[in-house]
């Protein structure tokens, strides 16, 4: 998860506005309850920068998309979706394992279809859509659904935007022997190599530099040496562990939803 780039002034009295208010916080919540219980302060230092962080991103997300609309409606050029997914990841709205918003869309679906509930029941599953267009496993399920019932929403734009985010989930950075993708939802990793056509002969899971969390995927091949496939999974990892009581870091192979508590 890219978190906000600022200046160093600006950062700095970003940092100061945070201390004062998880400060003041700390001293409050203490004083309620007679000191004998001290909060987490780094804990509530970390929630009021995922609050500014998540405020940013949710309000860039929101332009970005407004800026698709036109090279859907025919503008020369094509839209860049990388800023869009990355505002997407690094909002509060961000679901890698996408079952609890498929699960929603399913119910809004099934309502929708409920001639008293219709109107209400798909304004509710055009709008939960709208946040997670950049998700790939959210789109996978969401569009047999519109391509059911058009009145929740337009396919033809659907299918716009999952080519567009089936074609960066495949770019590929390529060094020698070595290929490195990205994925952001629990699909696309089996995408990826689905793909390739490739059958893994083994996957081992590889902490990088700043806590960089890869699935390495080994492809035997013609060459005298394994093929290996890189696949990033921080994105889906620092979204586990700012909403999970996990140990950091959460790299894992398969990656999957954690068996604990939410924060």
């Amino acid at each position: 998860m890219k978190h906000i780039a600022l200046s160093g002034k600006r950062m700095g009295l970003l940092m100061l506005v945070l201390f004062v208010t998880a400060t003041a916080a700390t001293h409050s919540i203490a004083k309620e309850s007679g000191g004998a219980e001290q909060p987490d302060f780094e804990r509530i230092m970390r929630d009021q920068m995922l609050k500014t962080q998540y405020r940013t991103y949710n309000a860039q997300y929101q332009r970005l998309l407004e800026r698709a609309m036109p090279y859907y409606n025919g503008r020369a050029g094509k839209f860049d979706i990388s800023p869009l997914i990355e505002a997407y990841t690094s909002g509060e709205r961000y679901d890698p394992f996408a079952k609890e918003t498929i699960k929603a869309l399913n119910d809004y679906a099934l309502a929708a279809g409920a001639s008293e509930k219709s109107d209400k029941a798909s304004e509710d599953f055009r709008s939960l859509l709208e946040w997670h267009l950049p998700n790939y496993t959210i789109l996978k399920s969401a569009m047999p659904l519109v391509r059911e019932n058009p009145a929740l929403g337009d396919i033809n734009f659907l299918e716009w935007i999952n080519k567009l985010v089936t074609e960066r989930i495949l770019l590929q950075s390529r060094n020698l022997m070595e290929r490195y993708y990205q994925a952001n939802s629990i699909e696309e990793p089996d995408l990826i190599l689905r793909t390739l056509s490739n059958d893994p002969k083994n996957t081992e899971v590889f902490l990088g530099n700043g806590k960089q969390c890869y699935h390495v995927h080994s492809i035997e091949n013609s060459q005298p040496n394994p093929e290996k496939i890189y696949i990033n999974v921080t994105t889906m990892m620092t979204h586990v562990q700012d909403n999970y009581e996990v140990e950091s870091p959460y790299c894992v192979y398969p990656f999957v939803i954690p068996d604990a508590p939410r924060r």
